[in-house]
């Protein structure tokens, strides 16, 4: 577990001083127990953080001066000692320059190189760009990091908004592509290395998912092979685990299959299940552990928002097994990924239908309408209101124009994959400083991916397949109700009594809900307050009505609630920027080394790369 940022001169007559790159190390982490490590040359400086002394080295640097490092898990398919050796594996190859090393690489991950006989910066990220990577140029410099909040923090951005990006955020839940709120600052895309060299700037692509046509039939020998790989992509993340792991555990099947597998390598499993009080997330997944044998907890406290509840409920578990859990790394598994590769919850028969019939916009549309992907139109003044409205749309539009494949179906499902999956995954790690640990996703293990996408997209619609599929898991896997989607293969076993619905309104989470309309409305009313709330673009009478509607428990505005907060956030108020570099200020004079936290070791010498 790990986090770093670097910074490298494009021009050849500008060095990077220790005034440059110590921000970067300031804003690795908000935790002040952790220490950055600062590689530094002439040209290039980066800083790292390791959270996680138990999972090993995140960098080596051999005596040549090169210096590779990681952030996430490799999981390479032919390595069977963890992330150390797989370190050492991607360490060679970059050395090598052999990029079609990094298809071996199955783990969400992202990585840096320094090679300073060819003078060369080499930064990628995995298959899927589960792992982000975001790289900024500005003058003279690229910076990179793990984090955007670390290119915030560090002062580097001239914060001018992306206005798609804002409108793709607040519309769809998720920037497109590889936009990112701020202008100029871009994700490094799937299955992609940036290299900065002598040569200039330049993007080399190693992986294409459109490659993989897909017409193998959905039959028992693809379940049977499809099992496997998932038992491999299980297999390669317990790798150090020392025969243990905690697990999210829901109501549904993504977490139960990622579970299931677990108990059938044979590892002891704690299981986590968090969610509103009396949910079948609750009640399915408390039967299921106690049949597995599983050490069960549950968390149905505040806060409310997915991936911080999340958060807070592996903290607790954390803290009250602190005993018995210290030795283990801090890993948790996790289901996600499941909708998007075999489930397919997105793409309904009216999708399938209008695709099948060459009505590709129809299925956009209907896309868009089931989603609910779109802005509020009262929310926004009328000078920007239009071009804002269609903003979401656009972007989708565009980003599905950008995927080359003959079926329309399957540019949806890579559609899905390169934007609500991975994305989701970005969301959890940009705190990873603050929750403090890593997960293990093997939904979005690169193999099982690319097997999923040897078949046709219509045969894994409506949860058939799937269905199939489990059969394959132990049988205690298949002993307990799941919850289902609507319009999807039912259950064939009863629901049990006295369990809410994830999909039933009328009772699931009320308390919950009303509790957070109360918190939307307080958040709302301090950015309304602020001086400088973007007034001009925001209309904060329907804003002031929606407040008091949600105080009122009156859910039929908040719809407003989220644009306004995203827009707010990075159109108007804002966190005051350079925090690290004040904090800088204050450290740097007359400071000792444990003030600072920062250490620079390692000089990496080598020539400057030219400008391009």
């Amino acid at each position: 577990m790990s986090i770093f940022a670097g910074i490298v001169s494009l021009d050849p007559n500008i060095r990077i001083s220790q005034a440059e790159v110590a921000p970067l190390a300031l804003a690795l982490s908000r935790d002040p127990q952790d220490a950055a490590q600062v590689f530094s040359g002439p040209y290039c400086a980066i800083a790292l953080v390791e959270l996680d002394s138990h999972a090993g080295a995140a960098h080596c640097i051999d005596a040549s001066g090169a210096l590779t490092l990681i952030a996430g898990t490799p999981a390479l398919r032919a390595s069977a000692g963890g992330r150390a050796e797989d370190l050492a594996q991607l360490h060679q190859a970059m050395t090598r320059d052999d990029v079609a090393a990094l298809e071996c690489a199955t783990g969400a991950y992202c990585g840096a190189h320094v090679d300073p006989s060819g003078a060369a910066v080499r930064i990628w990220t995995d298959r899927l760009g589960a792992r982000p990577l975001y790289v900024y140029r500005r003058g003279a410099f690229l910076y990179f990091s793990t984090t955007l909040r670390v290119l915030e923090s560090a002062d580097v951005l001239e914060g001018e908004p992306d206005w798609q990006a804002l409108a793709e955020l607040a519309g769809c839940g998720y920037a497109l592509g590889e936009r990112t709120p701020y202008r100029g600052v871009e994700l490094v895309a799937p299955g992609s290395l940036l290299e900065v060299s002598r040569r200039g700037v330049r993007t080399r692509r190693y992986w294409d998912w459109s490659a993989i046509e897909g017409d193998r039939p959905a039959d028992a020998e693809f379940s049977r092979s499809l099992y496997r790989v998932f038992e491999g992509a299980v297999a390669r993340r317990l790798v150090g685990q020392q025969g243990a792991a905690t697990a999210f555990l829901s109501g549904g099947l993504d977490s139960r299959c990622v579970v299931g597998a677990l108990h059938a390598a044979q590892v002891r499993i704690d299981t986590i299940a968090f969610g509103p009080r009396r949910a079948a997330d609750l009640v399915y997944a408390r039967q299921l552990a106690e049949l597995l044998g599983a050490r069960h907890f549950e968390y149905d406290h505040a806060p409310y928002e997915f991936n911080a509840r999340m958060s807070a409920a592996y903290a607790t578990w954390r803290c009250i097994h602190e005993a018995s859990v210290a030795d283990r790394s801090a890993i948790a598994w996790w289901g996600h990924g499941g909708n998007e590769t075999i489930g397919l919850v997105a793409i309904n028969d009216r999708i399938a239908a209008e695709c099948a019939a060459g009505r590709f916009e129809a299925a956009i549309e209907e896309y868009l309408r089931r989603e609910r992907i779109g802005l509020p139109m009262r929310l926004f003044r009328a000078a920007q209101r239009d071009a804002l409205l269609r903003a979401p749309r656009d972007g989708v539009v565009a980003m599905l124009d950008t995927i080359r494949h003959r079926d329309p179906l399957r540019r949806l499902q890579l559609f899905l994959l390169a934007s609500e999956a991975r994305r989701k995954v970005h969301e959890q790690v940009e705190n990873i400083d603050l929750t403090r640990f890593e997960m293990a996703i093997p939904f979005l293990d690169a193999d099982f991916v690319a097997s999923v996408l040897t078949v046709r997209t219509e045969a894994l619609l409506r949860h058939e397949f799937y269905h199939r599929w489990l059969e394959e898991f132990p049988a205690v896997a298949r002993s307990i109700p799941w919850q289902v989607y609507p319009g999807h293969a039912p259950c064939p076993l009863p629901a049990s009594s006295g369990a809410a619905q994830q999909f039933d309104r009328s009772s699931y989470g009320l308390e919950e809900r009303a509790a957070e309309l109360r918190d939307q409305a307080r958040q709302i009313g301090e950015l309304l307050d602020q001086p400088n709330f973007p007034h001009a673009l925001l209309d904060g009478r329907v804003l002031r009505a929606a407040q008091l509607a949600s105080r009122l428990n009156i859910d039929r505005y908040s719809h407003n609630f989220r644009p306004a907060i995203v827009f707010a956030r990075y159109a108007g108020t804002k966190s005051a920027p350079g925090a690290a570099r004040r904090r800088l200020a204050m450290l740097i004079p007359g400071s000792t080394p444990e003030e600072f936290r920062v250490s620079y070791r390692s000089p990496i010498a080598w020539a400057g790369v030219e400008a391009g």
